[in-house]
């Protein structure tokens, strides 16, 4: 069903791009107020949060309504991204991939300190958020407009290339990584996405015109400006308080729909019976059983909670052991996107329960103390230390050599058990 486009706002903490529909192009600027300079308007949009401050994942959720889904979802936050779940606003959307362990779901998150900034950025230029969403649903929304089910969609906008994964109709993956628009960089980034997401030989299409051989479509619209026409209301982000104040006026919204029942039964129960202590006597009778019952199923209830809590540590000291928040392969991505074109990595080392280690070869001092401060910088990575540089010749060329070592967050180590020996008899 046709619809009308909506003004959709992509933000980072660089800057903000928009689709305009009353102008049918695509804008940037450096801040929200900038942009609302151009445009001149204010006024409710919607926030799309850009690739490199989401987080999208698949997670294997019971096979049950959403609504029941989500207790479980909350639980498995900590193991599916590798940010603490008290510090994210997420949803997920289920697929129709459903097997023993249940049923599989689309998932997207990002730091609840972002969407805050991003709301006080658009607010103070005179935007409301009406509905906050990840920039990458662009990516499902460019694919699901051309009929495709299962595609690659990978854009480049001049600094960095984008890649969204789409899987049986709904977004899987997604990822960005700042570098050239050139074919050798971007087909490295593919091949990476393809790894990393689990896609073997994807559909790859590309979006806002960019050029890359072998493609089986080449596009001139942008994610962004089929994310303004699509009405897909999957992978919605709240904040944590907005959603708790939903789910409370559900329920007091439930609590005068009883109050009022119960006030009708009263009254019906008041036009039949003519004899009001019989009357009485009947609403005393029914009260009482009623408050017995609830307190029953109350024990009940509360017993289960407890069984639940039980099988979630369990369950949740088993993830964390057999599913770490970041698979080794991350950490070489991470190390790979955050070294500078003057750093050139000659060796990585990435195992479980043990620091990063990388080695590398830059052209000064400087470039590799560069490379340091960005590894530091990032907040998947903590303890980062230059362990030592030495100069070097190649070629007559001087050069640094280093080592760097890092812890990866959520990289727990595997517990070895001790060796014991036996004391020898003399």
């Amino acid at each position: 069903m046709s619809r009308d486009p909506e003004f959709v706002i992509e933000w980072s903490p660089q800057g903000v791009k928009a689709w305009d529909p009353s102008q049918g192009k695509l804008l940037s600027a450096d801040s929200a107020s900038q942009l609302a300079a151009q445009t001149g308007r204010g006024g409710k949009v919607t926030l799309a949060m850009a690739r490199p401050v989401s987080f999208v994942r698949t997670v294997r959720l019971p096979d049950v309504t959403k609504a029941e889904a989500w207790p479980a979802f909350r639980m498995r936050l900590d193991q599916t991204f590798p940010i603490a779940s008290s510090d994210l606003a997420a949803d997920f959307s289920f697929m129709d991939d459903v097997s023993g362990e249940g049923r599989l779901a689309s998932a997207a998150a990002v730091s609840v300190d972002q969407i805050r900034s991003a709301i006080e950025s658009l607010k103070s230029a005179g935007f409301k958020a009406e509905k906050i969403v990840p920039a990458a649903l662009g990516g499902l929304a460019f694919a699901q407009s051309r009929g495709m089910s299962d595609a690659m969609v990978v854009s480049h906008d001049g600094e960095a290339v984008s890649i969204d994964v789409v899987a049986g109709g709904h977004l899987v993956y997604s990822r960005s990584a700042i570098g050239p628009q050139s074919a050798s960089f971007i087909e490295a980034e593919i091949a990476r996405t393809a790894a990393a997401s689990g896609s073997l030989e994807p559909t790859i299409v590309t979006a806002g015109g960019l050029e890359l051989a072998g493609v089986d479509q080449v596009n001139n619209q942008t994610t962004l400006e089929e994310l303004s026409h699509s009405s897909a209301s999957d992978l919605i982000l709240e904040l944590p308080e907005h959603r708790e104040a939903a789910a409370q006026a559900v329920n007091r919204r439930w609590g005068l729909y009883s109050i009022f029942a119960f006030a009708a039964a009263a009254c019906v129960i008041s036009f039949v019976w003519d004899d009001y202590d019989k009357a009485n006597n009947k609403v005393e009778l029914t009260t009482k059983a009623y408050r017995g019952t609830k307190t029953a199923r109350t024990k009940e209830l509360r017993s289960i909670e407890a069984e639940l809590d039980k099988a979630g540590a369990a369950s949740k000291a088993l993830q964390t052991v057999f599913e770490p928040a970041q698979t080794p392969l991350d950490a070489v991505i991470v190390a790979g996107n955050s070294a500078p074109k003057s750093v050139w990595l000659t060796g990585i080392t990435a195992e479980r329960g043990r620091p990063l280690q990388i080695r590398g070869t830059s052209k000064t001092s400087q470039d590799a103390a560069t490379f340091v401060e960005q590894l530091g910088a990032n907040e998947r990575l903590r303890d980062v230390n230059l362990v030592f540089t030495n100069n070097a010749n190649i070629d007559e060329t001087p050069v640094v050599q280093f080592s760097v070592t890092a812890h990866v967050i959520g990289n727990l180590p595997l517990i070895e058990k001790k060796q014991t020996g036996r004391r020898r008899r003399s």
